[in-house]
């Protein structure tokens, strides 16, 4: 390994014919190796684990999901969490949600993907849904797509939502995300018929620690709720004063939530069996009373329950149901490990369940 290295820095540096051709040789197959290790195909098959640069590589992982539904036939209800560091927390793996579902709440089995992200914008669940329902058929097992919307996400700015839209996080694309960034006045980020090309950002990021991965053959497992370290946050540290401007300033901006997802329910209007529902992300209680927020937290809750209720949209208040208190709270967005994470399980489970046998009877 070494004696090949250095022909290849001699290659650069020296004239030597030899060391010339090892280094262009090596350039050869270090790009074919990266043509093949990032391509859909070897993403979705059994070498894409060691894609991951590290258990906490959320973007990866759930990138690899998507492919590999696109990829393979559904044989079960399958059931889509979309949302951001707060819904990793509160749930982390759903495994012990489709134990209670098949067992104890009798629905049946379900496979469950939790499809979150750090900072997921809703462009990035566009790009996800759309991905996951790529080769979807007529008299597959219905697909339930739920989306966790909290008061605190209604004032992400259009600014912040492009920004991180054009870091390519995602190592998939989507024609219906690039054509709500043109609805945003912007440029979507240029298309290719080579994967590398068109995700280059996400190859450049993981092409080191995945080529390390792979020929070490390390592949990373996911730790889905990482965001809780242990002890609590003390008040001094949390960002409160910001979390308030993003609420206050969500009130006006919940409109345009709504329209964007209203148009998601369009688009999969005509998907056989395919449904879409909200589930909640909850805020602190002790944050909401020290900064008097409680009346517009309940009354954006309230007001988008209602207009997503107008295209046929359930809202699942699942935190809601859980009881959760202040001291069940890491900091003011994320939930502590351990016993307020099986509450907040043990509450989706039932009101998903309650779903399923009212809005779903028949279809699974």
């Amino acid at each position: 390994m070494r004696a090949a290295a250095r022909q290849f820095w001699y290659g650069l540096i020296e004239l030597s014919s030899t060391a010339f051709v090892s280094m262009l040789v090596a350039m050869v197959l270090t790009f074919g190796l990266l043509v093949w290790f990032f391509s859909p195909a070897t993403l979705a098959g059994p070498v894409g684990i060691y894609a991951p640069r590290s258990p906490k590589d959320a973007e990866t992982f759930v990138t690899l999901d998507v492919m590999r539904m696109a990829h393979e036939e559904q044989k079960t209800p399958r059931l889509l969490l979309l949302g951001a560091s707060t819904l990793a927390q509160s749930i982390g793996d759903p495994t012990p949600i489709e134990d209670m579902l098949e067992n104890q709440l009798g629905v049946g089995k379900w496979d469950i993907h939790m499809l979150s992200s750090p900072l997921q914008t809703r462009l990035d669940q566009l790009t996800l849904i759309e991905t996951a329902l790529k080769n979807r058929k007529a008299g597959d097992p219905p697909v339930v797509i739920a989306i966790s919307i909290g008061v605190h996400r209604l004032g992400f700015p259009t600014e912040r939502l492009l920004e991180l839209e054009n870091l390519g996080r995602l190592g998939v694309r989507s024609d219906w995300a690039d054509d709500e960034v043109r609805k945003l006045g912007a440029k979507p980020r240029d298309r290719s018929m080579f994967y590398i090309v068109e995700n280059f950002r996400f190859v450049v990021n993981d092409f080191p620690a995945s080529f390390l991965r792979l020929v070490s053959r390390n592949a990373s497992s996911r730790q889905i709720a990482s965001y809780s370290p242990g002890t609590e946050l003390p008040d001094i540290y949390r960002p409160r004063d910001l979390t308030k401007a993003q609420i206050d300033f969500g009130q006006y901006n919940l409109e345009t939530y709504v329209e964007f997802f209203a148009r998601l329910n369009e688009r999969i209007a005509g998907m056989q069996n395919v449904h879409l529902i909200f589930i909640d992300e909850r805020l602190s209680p002790g944050f909401l009373a020290s900064r008097g927020m409680q009346p517009l937290a309940d009354w954006l809750n309230g007001r988008f329950a209602a207009r997503v209720a107008q295209f046929g949209a359930p809202y699942i208040e699942f935190m809601k149901s859980a009881g959760l208190s202040s001291s069940d709270y890491y900091d003011d967005y994320h939930l502590k490990n351990g016993e307020p994470q099986r509450r907040a399980r043990a509450a989706f489970a039932s009101e998903f369940a309650t779903f399923v046998k009212t809005c779903l009877s028949g279809a699974t």
